[in-house]
């Protein structure tokens, strides 16, 4: 083939218009060819239709071989690329990209070989035509001779066989001019390059043949001989093509990001609003799917999950109503059921002695003619005697006496006392001498008391058999009930069972028993004991026995029997409903002293301030801190002591649980002195042997102050137990008979009003709710851990809903207004849509092009608004651990992430439809207005 194009008879009309008639031209394959001619004349109409953009024409045009018409718009555009570069006289550049990318685009759409390859070949090409430093350069700030050197490095980076440049000078000064000439010279030593020009100054100096057209026919056509052109450009040669021509996707994503910065505001806006819809479609799911899961673990910090709450239905938290000593058939009743526990019974006068007999309150004896009275001893030492068969080892002297009649005492005196006594009497000061003075004279003591106010005044004479050395002045007897044979029978004052006596003679008597051994084995019995169900047991005193509480020493084993109306929960049914459910681990008691926890309630702890310590120094500080505060910070959370956890109820989040370890484990509490930890907080605290509770168990508002009674007790650690929060695991009914017996609350507040099942784990809290509801009707029984999430899933579903909703009409609207917004960029793009197209790519490239904008912009939102659900679920989950106290658990929820991906395709592929019918539209629109335009101005 030596001929690179033939025209035989070409006509070309627009309506009544002719452009070109009976044409006919034949151009050789390599030259510089120049067509001059008037405007209108046709001269571009001409090189598009070589070009093979315009078909719509009579007569024959065949380049390179192949004739145009008998090609379809996809083949006609494959070979206008490979062998065609096409110049414009207005540069038609891709202004918002750089010289190097405008380059690039060509080399991209055609060749298979490797980047770095194809970046080095138009490196070469820009470098020939003096741009290498503007590569990077975005076009639209390049002068218009650097515009049109690099139109021309972009029509040779295909190493096309013809390049046709139409009016390339035409925005161009004289100098510009010649130099665009003299490189379009130099590339047609070795391939045929097709001038349309109006300068014949140009053609004249730089032409091999010129064509001069007028009114569509060659009026002259002249050929030049022309040496010594100029060296053709090099570039590297790259041999691997494409069978068919498609731009990379990493070139059109490139070109998408560069217009996204380039428009950045209306990029961002459109961003922003898809990111709305999709991340509030996430949220949607996420408050749907998983914040009820983390709200519910939030929860779980004030409540443990394994958890059933039961309380009386109807009932109160002050379970115990009108209060009276018990009767003698009760204390008959437990000596002869308890007789292995308890020794006997006795009772308590309870009156106000000092204040009663305001007169006269002494013992006195006779010393020679002169009474000397008995320092530290009144009526009260009668009712706080002691029994002396308790005490088998005491030594009497001058003898232990077999048997005490009513009259007779054997009396108790510390040294000073005794001391004093001697010295009255004129003997030896010692116990010994006193012994003997009382085998060899009668030693009576004289009790007196009156009350002249009210007409009381009496004497009565006790003898005294033996003295012993006690820590505390006071009497021993063998009789169990002397104290009320001597106030009741021989002083006439009236016994009540009740505490509101109906005049002043009246003494409220309180029965006791004596127990042997350990309280809580007696209390554990009796407490079953549904003959004994109306019964309180308080533990002895101070208010019961003020003299003998004197001696630090004592140890008291005095149980007192107080008759009452209870409206709480009683330990057999507790013991019922765990034989029910094999689920319950162990249980403790709600009281008002100690444990508090309420159907419906979120909170779940010990009722007043309570710490566990790891050692003494630790209990000080705590005590230290909180045994006297301003009123208005009494009840604040204080700072946490290093070495403590605090378990009250009011302590929120990650505080000390209490709980139950199977009976079946070895390394369950087998006392009330022992206990399990958790295996954290033991390695924590350097694995202590023992631990200390500290506990509130009163407090008085003293002034502006809140003064605290806290007492504190040790504890023995026998085991260790992994679980994620601090945990005390202690044995059934820890807080009633631990605050009872080691930390002296009263019972008339440790009374169950309710109580706190523990569930092994894993078990169903809701079948174990259902069984015991059914059993025993009259309670109610919840989990509430499972109650908070079954109400805050039922509330947050009609959130999640409504947002949902919102949501889908924000996704909507987003993608309405990407739409439109998409429309406008390719209204604003249609000179870059033509230009593809007259270089050769095909309509898939536009398309393309947009649609990796298109899922450009729905990557971009799809991240974000993952981050953004992803940061409101951080910022939930931290709020929740700091609003409860609870420790952060950080994890995803991998349905809110499936939601935005599955919208995010949806999204992308509608838009990407409405994109590609949008464009193909047009592309039809811009091909009809340019045949249009370009026969009306020819």
């Amino acid at each position: 083939m030596n001929r690179a194009i033939g025209i035989a008879h070409l006509t070309k009309r627009f309506g009544e218009a002719t452009i070109l008639e009976d044409f006919s031209l034949s151009l050789p394959c390599r030259g510089l060819v120049c067509v001059l001619g008037p405007s209108g004349c046709g001269k571009s109409t001409l090189l598009n239709i070589v070009a093979g953009i315009d078909t719509n024409y009579q007569g024959t045009v065949r380049v390179l071989g192949k004739e145009w018409r008998k090609l379809t718009p996809s083949r006609r555009g494959t070979l206008r690329l490979r062998n065609i570069g096409y110049v414009f006289q207005n540069f038609s550049l891709l202004e918002l990209e750089s010289a190097e990318a405008n380059v690039y685009a060509v080399a991209d759409a055609l060749y298979h070989s490797k980047k770095q390859d194809k970046h080095r070949k138009v490196m070469d090409l820009l470098a020939f035509f003096g741009l290498e430093g503007k590569a990077k350069q975005k076009v639209n700030t390049l002068s218009g001779g650097e515009k049109q050197r690099v139109a021309l490095a972009r029509a040779l980076v295909s190493d096309p066989k013809i390049i046709l440049a139409d009016e390339p000078t035409g925005a161009l000064d004289q100098k510009r001019g010649h130099e665009v000439f003299s490189l379009l010279q130099a590339c047609s030593k070795d391939r045929l390059v097709i001038i349309v020009t109006h300068d014949e100054e140009l053609a004249e100096a730089y032409a091999d043949e010129i064509v001069c057209l007028r009114d569509g026919k060659i009026t002259e056509r002249r050929t030049i001989s022309r040496e010594g052109k100029g060296p053709s450009p090099k570039s590297f040669l790259l041999t691997s093509t494409k069978t068919n021509p498609r731009l990379s996707w990493n070139f059109l994503f490139g070109h998408a990001v560069r217009l996204f910065r380039a428009k950045k505001w209306r990029s961002l806006i459109s961003e922003g609003a898809i990111s709305l819809g999709l991340s509030g479609l996430g949220i949607a799911t996420y408050i749907s799917t998983s914040i009820s899961a983390e709200l519910s673990d939030a929860f779980s910090s004030l409540v443990p999950p394994n958890t059933v709450v039961m309380m009386p239905r109807g009932g109160s938290d002050s379970p115990v109503g009108a209060v009276y000593g018990a009767g003698i058939d009760d204390c008959e009743y437990i000596v002869g059921e308890y007789g292995d526990l308890v020794r006997d019974y006795g009772s308590d006068l309870h009156l106000d002695y000092e204040g009663w007999f305001v007169d006269r309150n002494d013992f006195s004896y006779q010393s020679g003619v002169e009474r000397v009275r008995l320092p530290d001893f009144s009526i009260r030492s009668i009712n706080d005697y002691r029994w002396l068969d308790l005490y088998p080892s005491l030594v009497c002297y001058p003898r232990k006496p077999a048997i005490l009649y009513d009259d007779q005492v054997v009396l108790g005196l510390p040294y000073e006392n005794m001391f004093t006594m001697c010295l009255s009497l004129h003997i030896l000061r010692d116990y010994q001498s006193l012994g003997e003075y009382i085998d060899t004279h009668r030693l009576d003591l004289c009790l007196s008391i009156a009350n002249y106010a009210i007409g009381f005044d009496d004497e009565e004479l006790y003898r005294v058999v033996a003295v012993v050395e006690s820590p505390v002045p006071c009497f021993y007897h063998y009789d169990h009930h002397w104290n009320h044979h001597v106030i009741i029978d021989q002083l006439h004052f009236r016994s009540s069972l009740s505490e509101d006596v109906p005049n002043p003679q009246y003494v409220f008597e309180i029965p006791f028993v004596s127990v042997q051994g350990a309280k809580e084995e007696f209390l554990s019995l009796a407490r079953r004991d549904p003959a004994l169900n109306h019964l309180v047991y308080e533990k002895e005193n101070a208010g019961y026995s003020p003299t003998i509480f004197r001696d630090a020493s004592y140890d008291s084993d005095r149980i007192y029997l107080y008759g009452c109306d209870k409206s709480g929960v009683s330990f057999q049914t507790l013991d019922e409903c765990m034989d029910l459910c094999p689920d319950i681990l162990g249980r403790q008691p709600v009281t008002t002293g100690s444990y508090f926890a309420q159907t419906g309630s979120l909170a779940m702890g010990f009722s007043n301030l309570f710490f566990l310590c790891k050692d003494p120094s630790v209990v000080d500080e705590v005590m230290d801190a909180y045994s006297d505060l301003p009123l208005e910070s009494a009840f604040l959370p204080g700072d946490e002591i290093a070495g403590s956890k605090s378990g009250s109820c009011f302590s929120l989040g990650n505080g000390l649980r209490l709980s139950s370890l199977s009976k079946n484990d070895a390394r369950a509490p087998n006392g009330i002195e022992e206990c399990v930890l958790t295996s954290g907080l033991y390695e924590r605290w350097g694995r202590p042997k023992e631990v200390f509770v500290v506990a509130e168990i009163g407090a008085e508002e003293v002034g502006s102050s809140y003064v605290r009674n806290l007492a504190s007790a040790p504890m023995k650690v026998v085991g260790t137990v992994d679980r994620d929060y601090d945990t005390l695991y202690v044995c059934d009914d820890w807080t009633v008979d631990f605050y009872f017996a080691q930390l002296g609350v009263s019972s008339f507040v440790l009374e169950p009003y309710g109580a706190v099942f523990f569930l092994a784990e894993g078990a169903e809290a809701k079948q174990s709710v259902t069984k015991l509801e059914k059993a025993f009707p009259s309670y109610e029984f919840t989990n509430p851990s499972e109650d908070i999430a079954s109400s805050i899933e039922t509330t947050l579903g009609y959130v999640g809903t409504i947002l949902l909703w919102f949501s889908f009409i924000a996704l909507a609207m987003s993608a309405l207004l990407f739409l439109i917004v998409m429309t406008i960029t390719i209204s604003e793009s249609q000179r870059d849509i033509g230009l593809f197209c007259i270089l050769g790519l095909s309509e898939s490239d536009v398309r393309n092009s947009f649609i990796a904008q298109c899922v450009l912009y729905g990557f971009f939102a799809g991240v974000s608004s993952v981050f953004m659900v992803l940061a409101s679920e951080l910022l939930t989950q931290v709020y929740l651990s700091r609003s409860f106290g609870s420790m952060v658990h950080l994890r995803l929820s991998w349905q809110p992430l499936l939601v935005i991906a599955l919208a995010m395709v949806l999204f992308t592929v509608i838009v990407m439809l409405g994109i590609s019918i949008n464009l193909h539209v047009k592309i039809v629109e811009k091909r009809i207005q340019s045949r249009r335009k370009r026969l009306i101005l020819r």
